[in-house]
């Protein structure tokens, strides 16, 4: 698991789940609320777990919140969405 704290705005080209953690079962943890195609979603930190790299912030309630943005593949075109580049990662991690 990586989490890396890194503003930034996202876009999405697609409906995204807003979830109150990162466990992608929607039936144990149904979503919060949801993103739709275009609305901008901005972040404050990622987290790379249960298999989608996860973009976070903190809502309006003050609880943090997270939106899975793609697949944990290491690409950057397999998002859903524009906003988030995974590249940051290796550059946060001096690689």
């Amino acid at each position: 698991m990586i989490n890396v704290a890194l503003s930034g705005v996202f876009y999405p080209d697609r409906q995204l789940a807003v979830s109150a953690d990162t466990n992608p079962d929607d039936v144990a943890r149904p979503a919060l609320d949801y993103y739709n195609a275009g609305s901008s979603i901005p972040y404050d930190s990622y987290i790379m777990t249960n298999g989608y790299v996860w973009i976070s912030y903190i809502a309006g309630s003050g609880k943090r919140r997270y939106v899975a943005v793609g697949p944990d593949d290491g690409q950057i075109d397999t998002t859903w969405g524009r906003g988030f580049l995974i590249r940051n990662i290796f550059f946060k991690q001096g690689l």
